[in-house]
């Protein structure tokens, strides 16, 4: 266990799950813990899926992990969650002031989002902790908090500085794509278009479907560069394989309308709007609407 936690602390993912997954076989509930955890993130090149990050996180609070029980008691109502929690919060604290850089993170996500009581301060102050440990993940959750101003000042160069440190700290995919996106659009720092494709596309070959995503747009629509519709179409692709839900209704669209060197295909564009609005994307529902009500090859 030691060895898989140390490779996560590092970023490195997938030499993690491995690990973890041998652990996990043989009862190990903090195993399951982090299963959940790289699942529920899409850590690695592990496809996102709270499905089954709210199953190991179920199996590991059955297996009495004080982690995975708080993690699990996100998808309890606030009656079962304290009945849940009132056990296990106590020895995450004890964890968290042992110096368990996940106990802290765990933790802090529990105040900040009112787990069991709103504690915003508490909630920095422990993400603070693990930042200071030199935990990626903490890095990235204290950039996201200050490029989207949540409980700390809006400040986009201390984002792009917390983004660095995380890429610096870890291997995570999120990082990259967040720093990709900075150099590109200069955004908490100078412009450089160059930087940011460079780390866009090695985000993408870490696992990282929105990297995949944002290249797509950024050829479509010809965004610093020539609009190029064939490169698009490639990207969406790539971005759709790897389960992106705005890229499948993109290449949908790229499929009904023939676009980017792709045929015409009303059956695939049908199944990839079908896709994108099971999993959320409103326009993409409209457009499966629309082809259905029509009853043609085209909208």
């Amino acid at each position: 266990m030691q060895q898989a936690e140390k490779l996560l602390f590092k970023g490195q993912a997938d030499e993690a799950l491995a690990l973890f997954s041998k652990e996990a076989e043989n009862g190990n509930g903090r195993a399951m813990y982090f299963l959940g955890f790289i699942l529920e993130h899409g850590l690695g090149h592990t496809a996102q899926d709270e499905d089954k990050a709210a199953a190991w996180f179920d199996k590991g609070q059955k297996a009495g992990d004080a982690l995975a029980i708080l993690a699990a008691a996100r998808w309890l109502g606030m009656d079962d969650r304290y009945h849940l929690l009132k056990d296990a919060f106590p020895k995450a604290r004890a964890m968290a002031e042992d110096n368990d850089c996940f106990a802290k993170v765990e933790l802090a996500d529990m105040y900040l989002s009112g787990g069991i009581m709103i504690n915003f301060e508490e909630g920095i102050h422990l993400l603070s902790q693990a930042c200071a440990m030199g935990y990626w993940y903490a890095l990235e959750k204290m950039g996201d908090l200050c490029q989207e101003g949540l409980l700390v000042d809006k400040n986009e160069a201390r984002a792009f500085a917390f983004y660095s440190k995380a890429a610096a700290a870890g291997h995570d995919h999120y990082s990259e794509y967040q720093l990709g996106c900075a150099w590109y659009d200069g955004i908490g720092t100078a412009m450089d278009r160059e930087k940011g494709l460079s780390l866009l596309k090695k985000a993408w070959k870490d696992g990282s479907s929105d990297a995949a995503y944002r290249l797509a747009l950024i050829a479509e629509n010809g965004i610093g560069v020539p609009p190029d519709e064939q490169k698009a179409a490639l990207w969406y692709q790539r971005a759709a394989e790897m389960g992106n839900t705005l890229a499948k209704g993109a290449l949908g669209y790229f499929y009904e309308k023939g676009l980017g060197g792709l045929p015409e295909d009303m059956e695939k564009a049908r199944t990839l709007y079908k896709e994108a609005a099971e999993e959320g994307d409103d326009e993409s529902q409209f457009r499966l609407e629309v082809l259905e009500k029509s009853g043609k090859d085209r909208i």
